[in-house]
């Protein structure tokens, strides 16, 4: 699927925050999906016009690939990214998209490209909330997973390999009901942090859909 080409110069900002809305309302999608969420939403998607200013490309395309990602259409997500490798934004949903598919080797690797990416410090503050105050060691856990999430809770800067390696423990060895609900809501703020990063820039030029 090669992004087209629009003709307009800015998002249809309605259209965005219908999509952002939907994806809201079904709540943490798993850590490895079997299948798009909502095949519809996918082709509303995959409709987001890229605009005409050339600087603005890769950003609009990035939301939109953030935004198949989050719809769990991790194929149509891979298709945008692979045309912007140049540019971490893209490098992030790239790594994520093999996180989720369970190619924890490929993630990592994808993580290395990106460095410190601008939407980390708002999703590691989110993280420290949500982790923050509980003795995870309690929880009846894997104390591997328990130990991943103390460390996420006290960590200064978000750590992309420790939540992947969490994934890949949980994913491939325990299958732990309680870690899992709290990875996915880790996972859903990822998803809700890149989104909402992609969309300020966007909206510094004018482009913006979704303002949450």
């Amino acid at each position: 699927m090669q992004p087209s080409e629009g003709s307009v110069n800015r998002l249809d900002s309605n259209a965005i925050d219908r999509i952002t809305a939907a994806l809201k309302g079904r709540g943490a999608p798993a850590l490895t999906p079997g299948s798009v969420w909502h095949p519809g939403l996918d082709r509303e998607i995959a409709q987001i016009p890229s605009g005409t200013a050339p600087d603005r490309r890769q950003d609009v395309h990035a939301l939109a690939a953030a935004l198949h990602l989050w719809n769990d259409s991790l194929e149509a997500a891979h298709e945008i990214v692979q045309l912007f490798e140049h540019y971490p934004t893209c490098n992030l949903v790239h790594a994520i998209v093999h996180r989720r598919e369970g190619d924890y080797a490929n993630a990592k690797y994808w993580f290395r490209r990106v460095g410190a990416h601008p939407s980390y410090p708002g999703l590691q503050a989110r993280a420290s909330r949500l982790l923050g105050g509980t003795d995870w060691s309690d929880k009846g856990m894997d104390i591997r997973l328990a130990s991943a999430l103390s460390a996420m809770a006290a960590q200064g800067d978000w750590n992309p390999y420790l939540f992947a390696e969490a994934v890949a423990i949980q994913e491939s060895l325990v299958g732990d009901d309680a870690a899992r609900a709290v990875l996915e809501s880790l996972q859903l703020l990822e998803l809700e942090g890149l989104v909402r990063y992609i969309n300020g820039l966007l909206l510094k030029e004018g482009q913006g859909g979704d303002r949450t």
